[in-house]
Formats: C-alpha cells, structure tokens, sequence
C-alpha cells in the first residue's frame, strides 16, 4: 500500500529505527479503527528491501545486537516521487494525505503548496458531487417527502465536513504565503535566521504576526 510504504520512508528520512516501532507509529497516525499487524508491516519493509529502498543493519548493543532498518539513496528519490504523486481520488486518499502533510518536514514549500493544492481539489471536486445531489434530491418528484429531508440532511453532514476541511487547508496555503514572504524579506536584507521557524505538525506558523510588526 502506498500510504504505508511512503509513511514508513517518511519515518526513515528521520534516522533508523526498529520494525516494531515503525508499527506502532502507523498505528498511531491511521488511528484506533484501522489494524496494522508486525506482519503487514513486515511485508511492506521486506518488499521495500527487496527494491533497494531500504537496507536491514544491525547495531550491537553489548552482549547483543537489534536490527534496524535504513533507508537508501533510492529510498529517498522514491519518498520524494510518492510526495509529488497526485495519486487517485479514491478512499483512502484522505489516509495519504494526513501521511504526506506529517512528512512535510522532508520537502521544500512548493512540494508543500503543490500538496496541500491537489487535496483542495479533491475536496472541491467532493463539494462539487454533494452540490449536485442535494439538486437531484430536491428535483427528484418520486422521493417521498417523508425521506427528503433526511437525505438532505445526510449530504449535509457531507458538506460541513468537506467546508471544514477547505477552511484549513486554505488556512495552511495562506501561512505558507507568509512564511514565503517573511523569507523573502529576510534574504533581501541579508538577514540569515539562526534558528529555524517553529514547525507544528509539518507547517511553519507565526509570519503573519512577523509581518504585522514589520508593517
């Protein structure tokens, strides 16, 4: 599964780590309803492996070693490719890109503009299906009047969620604008930051109010 193996380069870009932890941390990020065994894992690392994206090193510790896996030069071109993927609007597209926004550490601002845009579209494409269903439902002269205010309801509940979800990745699009800005700024000035900008989840926040006070 794609989500899995790009989460799993996502966590290798980072530094090495065991297979049971990269278990547990994909369990954590799908969330309590989704099962994610050692043994599927295993086979997605061992098909990783195969391909040369990832490499098994064992690392002593005293009497005795762990092994833990690394990922490769291929492994990196590969984790870039999956996070410039556009991918299909399928089911488990929202899985990928809660996936792609917890790597965004690993990529530069357009990769991150260019995924946070894709998902828009995917979401205004949802909005678009619900605009024309509620259409339908209330031109349908067949639909007994007992049912059409539950269907409508129904789709809805659809549309608040997907206009959420569009207020916060457009929300993120705009932070991005002003870290952009922000940044532009400094190199004309000559101005290097000695430290980085705090990320929160993958994003950079706090150049808007940088902005109000350089105004």
């Amino acid at each position: 599964m794609v989500t899995h193996e790009l989460f799993i380069l996502g966590k290798l870009m980072e530094r090495p780590a065991q297979g049971f932890f990269l278990q547990s941390v994909l369990a954590a990020a799908l969330g309590p309803f989704e099962r994610v065994s050692w043994g599927g894992v295993e086979d997605v690392v061992e098909r990783m492996k195969g391909s040369g994206l990832v490499r098994e090193d064992e690392i002593a510790q005293g009497d005795y070693s762990r092994k833990v896996y690394a990922i490769t030069d291929a492994g990196r071109a590969r984790f870039h490719a999956l996070m410039k993927e556009t991918g299909e609007y399928g089911a488990g597209y929202r899985d990928l890109f809660r996936v792609k926004v917890g790597c965004f550490g690993h990529v530069d601002a357009a990769a991150r503009m260019f995924i946070l845009e894709d998902y828009r579209g995917y979401l205004e494409r949802l909005a678009m299906h619900a605009t024309s269903c509620i259409l339908s439902v209330n031109t349908w002269a067949n639909m007994p009047e007992v049912e059409r205010p539950n269907v409508l309801r129904a789709i809805d509940f659809t549309v608040a969620g997907t206009e959420a979800e569009i207020a916060w990745v457009e929300k993120q699009m705009e932070t991005m604008d002003a870290n952009a800005r922000v940044e532009g700024r400094r190199k004309a000035s000559g101005h290097v930051p000695d430290e980085l900008p705090v990320r929160r989840h993958g994003l950079e926040f706090g150049a808007e109010a940088e902005i109000a006070a350089e105004a």
